[in-house]
């Protein structure tokens, strides 16, 4: 397939969003699904309303140098590294600002209480402290694959693919998230207006099978694939649905397995595709910049 070069750069760069820590986070969309298709193909869109955010600038990188760009509001640009399939990623990046710690307002720590923060959304086990500095990211492949019977053959695929890298978003480009209540099946990301932009061209229904990688800290996580929200495929895996809101804007809704967010239960255990999706690592990062609503039942 297929990408004009303006989109190509998009892939690329890292869209980035300065969010001051401890501050107030910005309102979430409603997470139900109204009746516009989503990018990929197959499911419906979100009805809600998009957080109000400012423009994101960000000077970008080049990825065959394995160094990102530098964006004005000073968080490093993640996505110069372009092969990262099989190994882990070193993650550079953090907040702009001094964070709200567990010090206090002005002062000074290594560790922010996410829990105490911002309440229940946040309160997982080993996961309520993080540091100021903490980063994750997700990378979509520019890769294709077949679809898995199980992570494990997931796990073999992506090590297998191209590690070249589509496009990548960090915990930055968030401006609301929204979550299960600890450990859940599904995480939604709701991008901000200039990430929604810059990723639009690169997220067609072309790339509808490519695999992504979620890292914090510079350790992967898990793996998953990027496909419907609904299909027979069953897959006992995480997936990825791109869905475009009412607004424009883009929301990356993660699910532990397919059909998770329509209330599916897999074949395997459920307990076991929850915290492999819903790390500690991941949702105290989101939590250090954000304060996270819980999804409805």
């Amino acid at each position: 397939m297929r990408i004009k070069n303006g989109a190509r750069a998009a892939a690329v760069g890292v869209f980035t969003l300065l969010a001051a820590c401890g501050g107030k986070s910005a309102s979430t969309p409603d997470a139900s699904h109204g009746d516009e298709p989503t990018l990929g193909g197959g499911a419906a869109t979100s009805s809600g309303g998009a957080p109000s955010s400012g423009a994101v600038t960000s000077s970008g990188g080049n990825p065959s140098d394995g160094k990102g760009g530098q964006s004005k509001g000073g968080a490093v640009n993640l996505a110069g590294d372009s092969s990262v399939a099989g190994r882990d990623v070193v993650s550079e990046g953090g907040s702009g600002g001094e964070p709200l710690g567990a010090a206090g307002v002005g002062g000074t720590s290594d560790c922010i209480d996410t829990c105490q923060l911002h309440g229940s959304a946040c309160c997982v086990p080993g996961g309520d402290c993080v540091s100021p500095t903490a980063s994750c990211r997700i990378d979509v492949l520019k890769a294709m694959i077949e679809i898995p019977r199980d992570y494990d053959e997931l796990e073999q695929a992506v090590a297998e693919a191209s590690p070249e890298v589509l496009f990548t978003l960090t915990d930055a480009d968030f401006e609301a998230v929204s979550v299960d209540t600890w450990p859940g099946a599904r995480i939604a990301l709701y991008l901000s207006e200039a990430a929604s932009n810059a990723a639009l061209p690169v997220l067609a229904s072309d790339y509808l099978q490519s695999p992504f990688i979620v890292s914090c800290n510079g350790e992967r996580l898990f793996v998953g694939l990027k496909y419907f929200m609904s299909g027979a495929a069953a897959i006992d895996a995480p997936v990825m649905h791109v869905i475009r809101r009412q607004t424009g804007n883009l929301t990356i809704e993660l699910g532990a397995w397919q059909g998770a967010w329509l209330g599916l239960t897999p074949t395997d255990s459920a307990v076991d595709a929850k915290t492999r999706l819903d790390r500690p690592e991941l949702r105290a990062t989101l939590c250090r910049s954000v304060e996270p609503t819980l999804l409805p039942r």
